[in-house]
């Protein structure tokens, strides 16, 4: 939180990113291809797909046969889930974007640009990067934030957003001669809580088309 904090005042803009049923929405043979890159267990590889696919039983009595997606609420989805990014967004951005940062933590993601026409750029790519690993962008809770502040007066449409449950927005403030400031970021929730940056761990940069071999590099988190 602490380097989200930071970045909003290096970068004008923040892509608020959403996918949209984010956890029914994994592809089942890619989420085994990011396990199998990181053990070359077969107990685990086998239980795992197992679980993945075993069929969900209604209130109703009826079967339903899952083809994609896995369990929210489950026990492991959150690992998968977060595994499953590692590869499909961690290294792409570094590969493809290695001068800008973000932050993400599980499917919570926002990505700090310098410009509005850089984040435009930057959302219409990763946008063909999800459907390439089969998620969709959320088309109204997905946008593009302006980090207005004393320095940055622009006007456009969003000037806010929420990151892991803080509120990141500009709030006014005065001036040495009595003027009227915006300075950026504040939160009602953020103060005071997560004063270490260290609260959320970073996030492991793993690629989901090119894994890297058995006993290669091992997602953080």
């Amino acid at each position: 939180m602490g380097e989200a904090r930071r970045r909003c005042f290096e970068f004008d803009c923040v892509i608020d990113l959403d996918s949209k049923a984010f956890f029914d929405s994994l592809d089942h043979d890619l989420v085994e291809r990011a396990v199998a890159a990181q053990t070359d267990n077969p107990r685990v590889r086998l239980y795992i797909g197992r679980w993945l696919r075993a069929s969900l039983a209604r209130p109703d009595g009826t079967i339903q046969l899952r083809s994609k997606g896995t369990p929210q609420g489950g026990v492991i989805s959150p690992l998968l889930a977060n595994l499953y990014l590692h590869y499909a967004f961690d290294r792409w951005m570094g590969r493809n974007n290695p001068e800008l940062r973000f932050e993400r933590y599980a499917d919570d993601v926002i990505v700090h640009c310098r410009s509005h026409g850089q984040a435009q750029a930057v959302l219409k790519a990763v946008a063909e990067r999800m459907a390439q690993c089969g998620l969709e962008l959320h088309p109204t809770k997905t946008r593009i934030v302006y980090g207005k502040d004393y320095r940055r007066r622009g006007k456009h449409e969003h000037l806010s957003f929420d990151f892991l449950g803080d509120s990141f927005r500009s709030r006014p403030a005065q001036g040495r001669w009595g003027e009227e400031l915006h300075r950026l970021p504040s939160g009602d929730q953020w103060q005071g809580r997560h004063s270490d940056p260290h609260d959320y761990p970073p996030m492991a940069a793993l690629d989901l088309q090119h894994p890297p071999a058995a006993g290669g590099p091992r997602a953080a988190g």
